[in-house]
């Protein structure tokens, strides 16, 4: 009985040291770009036959969790959300170029197109104020979340005008609905982190990054990419430009 026993926990204890070696990666998909982007993600890791897990947590506590190496990285984030997080390291090559966007609500901004906007709601790191017109900024009422998901819930509220987020995180069914305006406002790169543990990994994934890039754009060329159709570009090289934007702010 005892050899039996001993046997279990063996294998138990095997299961256990081998999930422990793969890396957990926080990731929170929205909409087709971020889909494929993880999954250039995914082919860089198999290419290093690095073992990942990819977990969801709010956007917050998953930067959090990754500063403190509870996990092991971050699968996406704009260079403002993780300047703040200082155990964590970026893959030097930028996975994606983002278009930061004002969302609004056009149900209750009808005279939008002038920017006659007067509440926005964001989460913490954009920084939109400074893309906005001083006589605008004057009566404008502004607020921020730390976590997308708490954006979006009070963004559908109706409890704003308009929100500002980057499109990578922008659910698909605000850029659908012709209910919104969305207006570029300006572009920022988005990385790769991992914790500081991982930083001989993080140098050995940005090479991996720029020949994939190169893949991609032969794959593209050819007709062959089979990482989605909203590549239209080598993703280092392009901004991704929402269908419907209307304008420029200034």
């Amino acid at each position: 009985m005892r050899f039996v026993v001993k046997i279990v926990f063996l294998v138990l204890w095997a299961q256990v040291t081998l999930a422990s070696s793969d890396l957990v990666i926080h990731t929170t998909p929205v909409n087709p770009q971020h889909a494929d982007l993880h999954e250039i993600l995914i082919k860089s890791y198999e290419r290093l036959n690095v073992p990942v897990i990819f977990t969801t947590l709010p956007y917050t506590r998953g930067s959090v969790s990754a500063n403190y190496g509870v996990i092991d990285g971050l699968d996406l984030r704009l260079e403002s959300h993780a300047a703040d997080y200082t155990n964590l390291v970026k893959v030097e090559y930028p996975v994606y170029v983002s278009n930061i966007v004002l969302v609004i609500d056009k149900q209750l901004c009808i005279n939008c197109s002038s920017m006659a906007i007067s509440s926005i709601a964001s989460v913490s790191g954009y920084n939109f104020q400074s893309h906005f017109k001083q006589d605008v900024l004057t009566d404008l009422s502004s607020l921020e979340f730390a976590d997308h998901a708490k954006l979006f819930r009070f963004f559908d509220g109706r409890r704003v005008e308009g929100m500002v987020v980057g499109d990578i995180f922008l659910p698909q069914k605000y850029i659908d609905n012709p209910r919104y305006q969305i207006v570029r406002l300006t572009s920022q790169k988005v990385f790769h982190y991992l914790h500081e543990k991982h930083a001989g990994l993080a140098k050995k994934l940005a090479h991996n990054f720029e020949r994939l890039n190169e893949v991609i754009a032969r794959e593209l060329k050819t007709g062959a990419s089979n990482l989605g159709q909203s590549l239209q570009a080598p993703p280092a090289m392009r901004t991704n430009v929402v269908l419907n934007i209307q304008a420029e702010v200034n």
